[in-house]
């Protein structure tokens, strides 16, 4: 939570594709066989023919937004931790 790329578990991983037209997408890779299949954070997936595929990157940050950028308190933060840690 508080640096969400530091640990990007398995499956999680960002990949970024760019056609050859220009066209970007971002998602989790789930099928990358031909078509190459992307879901994106809405749920929705991205069918894209490898021939149409110019640049293909797995990304090294979360998307999920850092904890810094959320502007928080340091009392927020240390709330949101207490409920999470409740059983």
């Amino acid at each position: 939570m508080i640096n969400p790329s530091s640990a990007i578990s398995f499956g999680f991983e960002s990949t970024v594709v760019t056609t050859k037209n220009g066209k970007s997408f971002t998602g989790f890779l789930v099928s990358d066989a031909d078509p190459l299949i992307l879901k994106d954070i809405a749920g929705n997936e991205n069918s894209i023919a490898l021939k149409d595929v110019a640049k293909k990157e797995v990304m090294n940050t979360s998307i999920m937004p850092s904890v810094k950028n959320l502007n928080l308190s340091a009392q927020e933060i240390m709330d949101i931790v207490a409920y999470m840690q409740q059983d």
